[in-house]
């Protein structure tokens, strides 16, 4: 539905996309590729990034290390942070996936964070929604 005074959308339904944000290590970045691009066909985003959670292998119990002169040293690791939107029925499939090939049992596995999303637009052609997630690319 479109605002008469504005020309912008105003949203009133459910959102049937979701946006995917995987923090999880590097090593990992090539397996979740792989499943986000060839089981569920759709793009995403990838950015290196250093975090901090909760490893305690690398951290003492308050999360934080003494560094020189007694200072509070966070100690930051890196990360892949992997961005994917996709249709709301795939995102529990999907995050299964993807628990599955990024699990490895210590400490820095990651997270996986949802959020709706209410539309998506392809800038080229225009198109909205679910058409504009299609990966299929066809030359025009």
């Amino acid at each position: 539905m479109k605002s008469q005074l504005t020309g912008m959308h105003i949203y009133t339904t459910r959102c049937p996309m979701k946006r995917l944000i995987i923090v999880t290590r590097k090593e990992k970045l090539d397996d979740i590729k792989k499943i986000i691009q060839e089981k569920y066909s759709c793009g995403m985003t990838v950015t290196q990034v250093e975090g901090v959670g909760n490893q305690a292998d690398f951290q003492d119990s308050e999360g934080v290390r003494l560094g020189k002169n007694n200072q509070l040293d966070i100690i930051l690791m890196p990360k892949v942070r992997i961005e994917a939107v996709v249709m709301d029925n795939q995102t529990e499939p999907l995050i299964e996936d993807i628990c599955q090939a990024a699990r490895t049992g210590r400490y820095g596995d990651g997270k996986i964070f949802v959020e709706d999303v209410i539309d998506a637009i392809r800038i080229r052609t225009g198109e909205r929604g679910e058409d504009a997630l299609n990966t299929t690319y066809t030359q025009k």
